[in-house]
C-alpha cells in the first residue's frame, strides 16, 4: 500500500499529529502477505495491486464512523469525530474537515470508541505486545478492567483462496481470528479456551467465587460469563 507521510489539522481542534499518520484511500494496494490459511508462514511481500472494496469479509471492528479518543505514546491525546478500528492494518481510519478518508497509524498506545448519542463508551482498546503475542503489536479490546482485565485480540489475515478451479479464478478474503487473554497483575496469560478451567489457571480461584458462580448461575462458557465475573472479582470489596 503506497502510504504518504501527511501534516494534518484534525477536526479543527488546532491539534497537530506529527508521528505516523498515513494516507491510506479505498483504491490503494494491500501489499501484504500473500498466504494461504492459518498455519503457513508468510515467506515474502507481494504487491497484490487490490482494493479494500474487492477484499470479501471485513477487517473493521466496527463499520460505523463512531467518535474516538486516541492516546499516543508520547502522552498526547486526540478527539476525533468519525473513526474505525481496522484489525488487518492495525490502524485508526478516519474522516477529516473535508471528508477524506486517512488512517493513523503507529504511536498509538489506546483507543477509546463512544457512542454518537452520548458520552457512553462503546469500545475500549489497548495496544499489546511481547512475548504472549509473538513479538507482534496488536489492539486488543478490554472486555473487562481492572486489577484482572480480559482481553481479546481480533487478527485478520489476508488470505487468497480458489473461487473457481474450472475457470482459475482466486478471491481474496479476511479471515479473522480471535485470542483472549487474561491480564492479572500486569502479567499477560493466554486463555487457550473460554471455560471456568482455563480461566482459574491463569487467575488464582477464592473459596467466595464459587457461592457467586452458583449463585448466578453463571458457568464460565463464554465472554458474557467471564466478563460478569472478573467485573465482580474487580469491584472493591470483592
Amino acid at each position: 500500500m503506497r502510504h504518504k507521510i501527511i501534516l494534518s489539522l484534525i477536526g479543527g481542534l488546532g491539534i497537530l499529529i506529527t508521528t505516523g499518520l498515513y494516507a491510506q484511500g479505498n483504491g490503494a494496494g494491500l501489499n501484504n502477505n500473500n498466504v494461504v490459511g492459518w498455519n503457513n508462514v508468510p515467506t515474502s511481500l507481494v504487491n497484490e495491486n487490490i482494493s479494500y472494496s474487492e477484499v470479501k469479509g471485513n477487517c473493521f471492528w466496527n463499520n460505523e464512523w463512531l467518535p474516538v479518543k486516541i492516546f499516543m505514546s508520547n502522552g498526547t491525546a486526540v478527539k476525533l469525530p468519525k473513526a474505525k478500528l481496522n484489525f488487518y492494518a492495525n490502524s485508526v481510519h478516519y474522516l477529516n474537515d473535508n471528508g477524506k478518508e486517512l488512517a493513523a497509524q503507529g504511536g498509538i498506545k489506546a483507543v477509546v470508541f463512544y457512542s454518537p448519542a452520548d458520552t457512553s463508551r462503546v469500545g475500549v482498546f489497548k495496544l499489546l505486545s511481547g512475548s504472549a503475542t509473538e513479538g507482534r503489536e496488536y489492539f486488543a479490546q478490554v472486555l473487562a478492567d481492572g486489577i484482572v482485565r480480559f482481553l481479546k485480540v481480533t487478527q485478520v489475515k489476508l488470505v487468497k483462496r480458489e473461487a473457481d478451479p474450472m475457470l482459475k479464478t482466486t478471491d481474496w478474503v479476511f479471515e479473522p481470528k480471535e485470542i483472549h487473554f487474561i491480564e492479572d497483575k500486569g502479567i499477560l496469560h493466554e486463555l487457550k479456551s473460554l471455560n471456568k478451567k482455563h480461566l482459574f489457571s491463569v487467575i488464582a480461584q477464592r473459596s467466595q467465587d464459587e457461592a457467586w458462580l452458583k449463585k448466578q448461575k453463571n458457568n464460565l462458557r463464554n465472554e458474557r460469563d467471564i466478563i460478569s465475573f472478573l467485573t465482580y472479582r474487580n469491584t472493591p470489596g470483592n
